[in-house]
């Protein structure tokens, strides 16, 4: 089960990197089970004070749009389009600790393109693009007559 799990993991990030393989912008690949704690790093020690932060997403499909997933800034205002616990910055000090990361329980429909952008004083000082691809993981029962076959399971990712 192990090997057969490794081997679809192998064959998954595969999947993931060729379906954004155009797009040379991206520098990270997670690649995540459906519905267990995930975190999109983005760190810049270096920026202090003011700073707001934006993730965004580009799912998979045909639109090339970039979504708002969650926006922070100095005054430590939240908005964007998630209001869901599933979906947080990992430190709520972000302006001191220079941590900027994304913490989510992804969905299936989560995966795609996540920007992290950080501005200060409306000045984009820092952009990360990471790829983020999604296992969705079916055991299937075996049979009910008696077989030596072990359980089995599908992994389903990009696309």
């Amino acid at each position: 089960m192990e090997c057969a799990f490794l081997t679809v993991t192998f064959v998954s990030f595969f999947a993931v990197y060729s379906s954004f393989s155009g797009d040379p912008d991206w520098e990270d690949v997670v690649v995540a089970r459906e519905g267990i704690p995930t975190v999109l790093i983005c760190t810049d020690t270096t920026v202090r004070g003011a700073v707001a932060i934006n993730w965004k997403v580009q799912p998979v499909g045909l639109e090339k749009e970039w979504k708002l997933v969650l926006s922070a800034n100095e005054k430590k205002e939240f908005s964007g389009s998630t209001t869901e616990k599933s979906t947080r910055l990992t430190d709520p000090n972000f302006q001191d600790s220079g941590v900027f990361s994304l913490f989510l329980l992804p969905r299936f429909e989560d995966r795609g393109l996540y920007s992290c952008m950080l501005k200060q004083k409306e000045r984009t000082l820092k952009e990360k693009i990471i790829l983020l691809g999604i296992l969705r993981v079916t055991v299937v029962p075996p049979s009910t007559r008696s077989s030596p076959k072990p359980p089995e399971a599908e992994c389903t990712g990009f696309p």
